[in-house]
């Protein structure tokens, strides 16, 4: 993520599911408040597609 909601200088969050009401869950390393929000998804892609870097804005992880 870039500067804005989740960090003033960059770090990584873990998109973690999806509300019946279309809000994203996220796992925030940096903040365990934040983690038991709900947000937006325009915001969480317009924060992380102002810093994309390490390989894009987003990673699938899965096993």
């Amino acid at each position: 993520m870039s500067k804005g909601t989740f960090t003033n200088s960059g770090h990584f969050i873990v998109l973690r599911g999806i509300t019946s009401e279309g809000k994203i869950l996220v796992a925030d390393p940096a903040s365990y408040k934040r983690s038991k929000q709900q947000f937006d998804i325009d915001l969480i892609i317009n924060e992380a597609r102002k810093g994309a870097g390490a390989g894009g804005a987003f990673w699938s992880i899965w096993n």
